[in-house]
């Protein structure tokens, strides 16, 4: 295929190819292949990356040192917190070219959660459940779920609050009864 002069022409382009055709110019321009093969986010994924390469590679010096500023201002929550940052992060990312080195988040535990290790039982239809609060969710019969309502749904087949479920929090009608 010829290269076009004009990011429009080449935009129309886009939306003439077929599928298979998408996911290579995806592929090539974003060094991964598409999660998606739906046709319109392909073209206009790859007509966005292709616009902001035309323009210079996205962000302006200004938007960058802001984004700079407020993942510094994450960082000290999250170590106040006690949560661990990044190595990369806290070093400061490095970047190559117009790309940043890509660095996973850490997880923020909730507030109200239980610290890990604490085993939670609940008597449900006769049978006692125990689920083991871990760093990265709660574990119950050898499987690991994200959240206690994501266990907490897996064992009734319908969704419920996992703090309800295992009766972390008072139920609302404990909570409303009036004293006399």
């Amino acid at each position: 295929m010829g290269t076009k002069s004009t990011v429009a022409e080449r935009i129309r382009e886009l939306r003439e190819m077929k599928v298979p055709e998408l996911v290579a110019q995806y592929t090539r321009a974003y060094g991964e292949k598409p999660r998606s093969q739906n046709r319109d986010h392909l073209w206009r994924k790859i007509a966005w990356k292709e616009q902001a390469d035309a323009e210079g590679g996205g962000l302006s010096e200004g938007a960058k040192a802001r984004l700079a500023e407020i993942a510094a201002d994450v960082d000290a929550a999250m170590e106040k917190r006690g949560a661990k940052v990044p190595m990369a992060r806290a070093q400061g990312a490095s970047t190559t070219g117009n790309r940043s080195e890509i660095v996973p988040f850490p997880r923020v535990r909730r507030e109200g959660l239980p610290l890990p290790g604490t085993v939670l039982t609940r008597e449900y239809h006769g049978t006692t459940l125990r689920a083991t609060v871990l760093e990265e969710g709660v574990e119950h019969e050898g499987v690991t779920f994200r959240s206690l309502s994501a266990l907490a749904c897996a064992i009734t087949g319908s969704h419920v609050s996992g703090h309800a479920f295992f009766r972390l929090k008072p139920r609302k009608a404990d909570s409303t009864r009036r004293k006399k």
